[in-house]
């Protein structure tokens, strides 16, 4: 049986207008750009493109791109197994008996609470490198290719909010609190301190042609501090522009090294509501099997 997760509600953004303009200018920040001592500068325009577009890029290093690459083959070859041979590596029951977050696979389910959109299913394995000890991993390949792209999303978010907490005169300690288990532990928090952090690798899949035209998902702001995401094999992300009031199909303006970046209800909550949850969406289409790998720090 799938995991029913909840009714989808009705949202009064769900009928706003997609943008359809052959552009949209995203800002770009080069990685090599967080490695510099004027953090704050860079800090500036982050927190400038997030309170204008939600969104910002980041391109992305070699390494960087070569470990997508290959967490999204990894994904693929196991999310495609028949559903039979991937729950066999769903919840460890050491986890679930303690908390409610767990690594593994599942099969979600959403249903349509008002007849709007059509029932929504989709496959996810999730890691959450916290409970490293606990992880059902498929194989040696899928675990090696997760952990390494999940240390090197890790780093990347701890540069990224460091360079957000220097432009908002945010102290790095308070920063570091927010982000660890150990709380009183002065260093940065590494990668597997994280409590509730995870990096989720899912499957939306139409391989029994069930739908007819584009299907517009839950619409819901992430809970974490950041969400990295990849682009994708196949578009599908729209994020809701808060000055335009359309949807920004984000993953048509993006190059294949580049890093989508968002922030969640956390990154609100702990700015004071300088910077807001990125509120958005994935549209699936008719007849495309689209893999996507989102990191969100927690």
């Amino acid at each position: 049986m799938k995991d029913k997760m909840y009714e989808v509600p009705e949202h009064e953004y769900d009928d706003f207008p997609v943008w359809t303009q052959s552009e949209f200018n995203i800002v770009h920040i080069d990685d090599s750009s967080l490695h510099g001592s004027d953090l704050k500068q860079v800090g500036d325009i982050i927190v400038e493109a997030l309170n204008k577009d939600s969104v910002f890029v980041v391109k992305s290093s070699a390494e960087m791109q070569d470990s997508t690459s290959r967490l999204l083959r990894a994904s693929r070859d196991f999310l495609s197994l028949p559903l039979e041979q991937k729950r066999l590596f769903g919840k460890p029951q050491q986890i679930t008996d303690r908390r409610g977050f767990y690594s593994g696979y599942k099969q979600m389910e959403f249903d349509n609470k008002h007849n709007k959109r059509d029932p929504e299913s989709r496959d996810i394995f999730q890691i959450r490198m916290s409970e490293q000890d606990y992880i059902p991993w498929p194989n040696e390949e899928f675990k090696q290719a997760s952990v390494f792209h999940y240390q090197l999303q890790w780093d990347l978010c701890l540069k990224i909010m460091k360079a957000i907490a220097a432009a908002l005169d945010i102290s790095v300690e308070k920063l570091y609190e927010t982000m660890r288990v150990d709380s009183a532990h002065p260093n940065p928090p590494t990668f597997f301190e994280g409590a509730n952090t995870n990096l989720a690798l899912f499957r939306y899949s139409d391989e029994n042609e069930i739908y007819k035209t584009p299907q517009k998902c839950m619409i819901h702001e992430d809970h974490g501090m950041i969400t990295l995401l990849p682009c994708s094999n196949a578009p599908g992300l729209e994020i809701f522009h808060p000055i335009y009031k359309q949807w920004i199909p984000v993953e048509k303006f993006t190059q294949s090294n580049e890093i989508i970046v968002y922030c969640g209800l956390s990154l609100q909550k702990m700015t004071g509501d300088k910077l807001k949850a990125a509120t958005h969406r994935v549209v699936r289409f008719p007849k495309t099997e689209r893999y996507s790998i989102p990191f969100e720090m927690k």
